[in-house]
Order: structure tokens, then C-alpha cells, then sequence
């Protein structure tokens, strides 16, 4: 048959099949157009039939009769059933949702670069609280090993300093031993960006290659604000 006429307001399909052609409102056509069944297995087993007639034919002719039916277990068995479906999927809603979400993006793009500065501050204050957890220094953890005695080794910078310490626990997180190994002032400088009042905003690389971002003090050489862009 012929593909229905398209509504007022919506684009002739080009493409796909009938069936698509037939609901061109609707994103999403499936149609299962036949019905198999594999196997049909009946069995009855006791039925019983009675049937008792009887005749008069003086006076008036008179019949009556009467049936009595009985049917034992019935097992009916149907396997493999494949019916005929149609499914209609309408995706309007979700294209103006999406739509909708990236209009008021572009047309608010500081809830990005608020939404970006909520992630970078979140990872600082992670940082600077396991900093915290294994004592002793308050500062950002840089990375975690073990060493041959399969004592843990973490690195961390001090954020008051700047300092880089390399700090040796046991098995029960307990300090064993502690040194200062370097400074990320003495770090290779890949960015380097004017901040506020009288600072800059520096970005270094350690020997792991791990990037460090802090604020420093030109006057007062005083650090900040330290943590992994």
C-alpha cells in the first residue's frame, strides 16, 4: 500500500522502510509482522462420553436425551511462541530536553567555569586532608609506594613551605621516618600567570612528572594555595 501523507509540520522520510514511511511522526519503528509457533503439544487422558435417549410414542411422541461427558487430565503444551509486534518510540521529548539543557549552557557559560572550579577546589581539599590523615605534615599528597620492606612511602608538599617531604610508615600508618627531599621552588617552571596583588600563579613539574600549581608571594617569596591543576 501506499505511505501515508506526512503531517502538517514534519519532514518527508527519505529513507528506511514501509512501515516508516507509514508513522513518519514517530523517531523509532519496529515491526514484527509474523506469528510462529514452534511446537503445539495436546494431551488428554481419559474422555468419557454417556448418552441415554428415551422414546415414547402414544398418546404424544416424546423424546428426551441426555449426555454425560467426562474428561480426565488435560496437558496443553505451547513452545516457542513469536507473535506480531509494532513498537512506536516518540523521541520529541528527550531532543527538547537535550535542546533546552544546551541552549541555557551556551547562554550561561559561567556555570561551566563555576562547575570546573568547583572540581579543581574539591581535589585540593582531598589532597590536603589525606595530607592530614598520615600526621605530621599538613599538605598535599603527591603519590604513595611501597618500598622493599613493603613499608609505605608518600610524598607530600607542606603548604606552608613548600617543601617537598618524603614521609615512611608502617603497615599500621605510624611515622617512621621523615625528610625533606627538595621544594617545588626549585621545580622546572612550565606556566607562569600574573595573579593578585603583588603574586603570581606558577605551575612546576616534579620528577615524576606530576604538574603542581600554587600561589607565591614575589615580595615575601610566602607560597599558597598549593595544589594538582
Amino acid at each position: 500500500s501506499p505511505a501515508a501523507t506526512p503531517p502538517a509540520g514534519t519532514t518527508p522520510i527519505t529513507g528506511g522502510t514501509q512501515r516508516s514511511h507509514e508513522y513518519p511522526e514517530y523517531d523509532v519503528v519496529l515491526d514484527i509482522p509474523n506469528v510462529c509457533v514452534q511446537n503445539i503439544h495436546l494431551k488428554v487422558d481419559t474422555v468419557t462420553a454417556k448418552i441415554s435417549l428415551d422414546a415414547k410414542v402414544s398418546n404424544l411422541v416424546r423424546l428426551s436425551a441426555g449426555a454425560d461427558v467426562f474428561i480426565g487430565d488435560v496437558d496443553l503444551t505451547i513452545r516457542g511462541v513469536r507473535a506480531q509486534a509494532l513498537l512506536l518510540v516518540d523521541l520529541d521529548d528527550v531532543y527538547h530536553i537535550v535542546d533546552n539543557t544546551l541552549t541555557f549552557v551556551d547562554n550561561h557559560p559561567e556555570v561551566i567555569k563555576q562547575l570546573g572550579s568547583t572540581l579543581q577546589n574539591t581535589g585540593g581539599a582531598v589532597g590536603g586532608l589525606v595530607g592530614n590523615v598520615v600526621g605530621g605534615v599538613t599538605g598535599l599528597l603527591l603519590n604513595t609506594t611501597r618500598n622493599a620492606s613493603g613499608q609505605i612511602v608518600q610524598r607530600l608538599v607542606e603548604n606552608a613551605t613548600g617543601q617537598i617531604v618524603e614521609k615512611t610508615l608502617s603497615a599500621a600508618g605510624q611515622t617512621i621516618a621523615q625528610k625533606a627531599v627538595g621544594s617545588i621552588l626549585d621545580l622546572p617552571t612550565i606556566s607562569e600567570t600574573a595573579g593578585a596583588a603583588g603574586t603570581v600563579v606558577r605551575r612546576v613539574r616534579d620528577q615524576a612528572g606530576k604538574v603542581i600549581e600554587f600561589t607565591l608571594n614575589t615580595a615575601t617569596k610566602a607560597i599558597s594555595n598549593v595544589k594538582l591543576p
